[in-house]
């Protein structure tokens, strides 16, 4: 391999086309969320001058500009092989997907998004009080849903994700399972999953907590710390949700792999079965992660929902110890380093919301600014896109911060209606 081939140099000394291989911090400290790519362009040199003061580069790697510029989004291919049961992912990662694949721009996508989030929220909310109310469970309606949102993320991922990400939601458990149908499908999407295994792993985050209506409202509605014995009732809604659907037609191994196993952890201390690292069904360990994700993102009585950025933060910290390693990496990947629906202020002191990231370029994702530099409220707000804005103005249109989703009062749910702002 090219492991001798590591350089030392000081970040004055890099250019465009250099690979750079590691730099002299811990990667996630940066803002680049890759370990290893290719520098694209003098912005990246110069964001790396001002993050690190030296960095090692691959000398072998040559940028010849063939592949295409994916920040090397999909050099774990082969990995994905290692870290991952082969049996249950059959492919290793697809080629980055390029931008002008995507087959249905955001706009579109977006009126779509509405129409298929409502629906599947419904669709969940009356599931779960049908089997509260002792009725059986019809799973058809659920599956035609999940299509249709399988269907939605392969054309365009971002739409999706802006209504989740943006949505005020309480903590109601049909909210909940939407959001993490959405984040996983898109997650899967990421992964190289097709339609038919996106099915599976749908259904699955769908029906992940449908356990939980054997769990007495009281708990699940408690704001305080629960006790030992309410948390001993709460835990067995894995194996709850696995019961009810056991023998239902239609329902996978795979979909009950999720059901039963979304609180497993990687060291082996979570439940029901106390499974660790590869045992654990792979899409377990996808939706795990996305359960945690969605439930620090979102906003519970007893405590304020955390940014998208300090989420993935500690998803990352408790990697290989709570969650697959690859995959948390692997997440973050996919979200981008500025996740859709994230607030930013630019350096020019303007304040936006992350719309949708360019696959190439991940430090310059379109933006619909709501604040302008003197923060004051911009309306309507203005769409840019950081990747095509001129190079004079480049410094200043560059991220300077993510913001916590309560800064300068904004309050996102007024801007989720989007496609108004879109008359360009």
């Amino acid at each position: 391999g090219g492991g001798k081939m590591k350089k030392k140099i000081d970040v004055n000394d890099l250019r465009p086309g250099m690979y750079v291989a590691e730099l002299d911090r811990p990667w996630l400290e940066s803002p680049f969320l890759f370990q290893g790519f290719f520098l694209n362009s003098e912005d990246e040199v110069t964001m790396l001058r001002s993050t690190c003061k030296f960095v090692y580069i691959d000398t072998e790697k040559i940028d010849t500009g063939t592949q295409p510029r994916q920040f090397q989004e999909h050099a774990h291919a082969d990995q994905i092989h290692r870290t991952i049961d082969p049996s249950n992912l059959r492919r290793s990662l697809p080629e980055a997907r390029n931008e002008s694949a995507e087959k249905a721009n955001f706009e579109m996508e977006f009126s779509r998004a509405v129409t298929t989030q409502a629906r599947l929220r419904d669709i969940t909310y009356n599931m779960y009080f049908d089997a509260r109310m002792g009725r059986n469970i019809e799973l058809a309606n659920t599956r035609q849903a999940v299509r249709d949102l399988v269907d939605s993320v392969l054309r365009n991922p971002d739409a999706q994700l802006w209504l989740s990400q943006l949505r005020e939601k309480d903590d109601l458990s049909a909210e909940h399972s939407l959001s993490v149908t959405v984040f996983s499908l898109v997650f899967g999407r990421h992964l190289g999953l097709d339609a038919d295994e996106l099915m599976d792993l749908g259904m699955g985050a769908a029906l992940h907590d449908i356990g939980k209506i054997k769990v007495p409202q009281s708990i699940i509605e408690k704001l305080g710390v629960l006790t030992p014995e309410e948390y001993n009732i709460i835990r067995r809604h894995a194996e709850y949700g696995g019961e009810i659907l056991r023998g239902m037609p239609g329902i996978t191994p795979e979909m009950l792999g999720i059901v039963l196993y979304h609180h497993e952890t990687t060291k082996g201390n979570g439940y029901p079965g106390g499974l660790s690292g590869e045992n654990i069904p792979v899409y377990a360990r996808i939706v795990s992660i996305i359960d945690s994700y969605d439930a620090m993102t979102t906003h519970r009585s007893y405590r304020k929902k955390r940014s998208a950025f300090d989420a993935l933060k500690e998803l990352y910290d408790l990697r290989g110890d709570r969650y697959d390693q690859f995959l948390v990496e692997q997440f973050i990947q996919c979200l981008g380093i500025y996740p859709v629906g994230c607030l930013v202020e630019l350096h020019s002191g303007e304040v936006g919301l992350v719309v949708s990231n360019h696959t190439s370029r991940r430090l310059k994702p379109k933006i619909l600014l709501v604040l302008n530099n003197r923060k004051q409220r911009i309306m309507p707000p203005r769409l840019i896109d950081l990747k095509t804005v001129g190079d004079d103005n480049a410094m200043k249109n560059s991220i300077k911060t993510v913001l916590t989703p309560d800064s300068y009062d904004i309050n996102t749910g007024n801007y989720l209606q989007i496609d108004q702002w879109f008359n360009t």
